[in-house]
């Protein structure tokens, strides 16, 4: 059919019984973003045993004239086989006294409520960790819009870091811990957050060179270790 509405009419004859079907098939493109909000979002790789956690930083700012959106959403789509960590997402709200006035989690996406957006950039930076290994993931996607003005929107799609990202992270990291261990030196410029100071086991060297744990060493040892240096 080339134009709606239309009708269609049927003409049978004979006799018995008969099953008239019609299905319906039509695109709606989606609408047009406005420009009420920019969007930036990135992804990194987190270090950690298996290789197997990444971050993403979602920023918007709103950019009308009259400088404040009212509640504003956040709401990111996670690539299949990724969960967020729940930690990360209650960092970002903290107790609801910021920006941020809470998150929910709903299957595949992640939301957050944001209280206004400014000129000023908002980010969440959330951890994500792959639970189930999928072959050939599509692109994950953040939104960006107006609780009350659902057309202020804006979205962008996100890829992760490749896998070939982790090899380099771990041999830095390794190469790093075994100059520590080879000649103990004292860590300068280093700005280490009180709730980000953990217990890490002592760490010995095998024969050819690889980092050594007893079992025990190796279930307490961190995924993540993360050291920010002073600007």
């Amino acid at each position: 059919l080339e134009s709606f509405p239309q009708n269609v009419s049927i003409i049978t004859e004979g006799t018995g019984c008969v099953l008239i079907q019609a299905v319906l098939r039509y695109n709606e493109p989606d609408p047009e973003p406005s420009e009420a909000f920019s969007i930036n979002v990135t992804t990194v790789t987190e270090a950690d045993k298996n290789c197997n956690t990444k971050r993403i930083n979602a920023c918007a700012a709103y950019l009308l004239d009259d400088k404040e959106s009212n509640m504003g959403i956040i709401e990111v789509n996670l690539i299949s086989g990724y969960i967020p960590m729940k930690k990360d997402l209650k960092k970002v709200v903290g107790y609801g006294t910021g920006l941020f006035k809470r998150y929910e989690v709903d299957g595949n996406t992640v939301t957050f409520y944001v209280d206004q957006f400014s000129a000023e950039e908002v980010c969440a930076s959330f951890r994500i960790k792959r639970e189930v290994e999928v072959e050939d993931p599509k692109p994950g996607s953040v939104k960006i819009y107006d609780y009350y003005k659902p057309e202020y929107y804006v979205t962008e799609k996100y890829s992760l870091p490749p896998v070939s990202e982790c090899k380099k992270i771990e041999d830095v990291t390794l190469s790093f811990i075994k100059d520590i261990i080879e000649e103990p030196t004292t860590i300068q410029n280093v700005d280490i957050a009180e709730e980000e100071i953990l217990d890490i086991p002592e760490i010995r060297l095998n024969p050819d060179g690889s980092i050594a744990f007893n079992p025990a060493e190796e279930a307490e040892m961190p995924d993540v270790v993360e050291l920010a240096e002073n600007p």
